[in-house]
């Protein structure tokens, strides 16, 4: 009978270690399958930083642009560049051999 009741505590003994260890790597697959939630959210996070700030730039370039197309930018650049005001039209008359003459 000794012989039986330390069998049983054998038995329990190394069920409880069995399970013990399936415990323990349960809880490390779970701590690692966390960390990796984790860093993804992280780069998540990340990317939506880098959207906001790209629609910032999107928007700044858009209105420096519009900007840059106003009428008054234009005529402004244009006077840097040696332009200067048409006095006078004088119209010439095209041929008729002309190869825009109409027909």
């Amino acid at each position: 009978m000794n012989n039986a009741l330390k069998n049983d505590s054998q038995n329990i003994f190394f069920t409880s270690l069995v399970l013990g260890v399936i415990l323990a790597v349960l809880i490390f697959t779970y701590i690692l399958m966390v960390a990796n939630v984790v860093s993804s959210s992280y780069s998540v996070d990340d990317l939506l930083v880098k959207i906001s700030r790209l629609k910032k730039e999107n928007n700044f370039s858009l209105i420096e642009l519009s900007q840059n197309s106003a009428l008054n930018n234009v005529l402004a650049k244009s006077g840097g560049l040696s332009f200067t005001e048409i006095e006078d039209v004088r119209y010439i008359q095209k041929s008729s051999t002309s190869p825009f003459a109409r027909k």
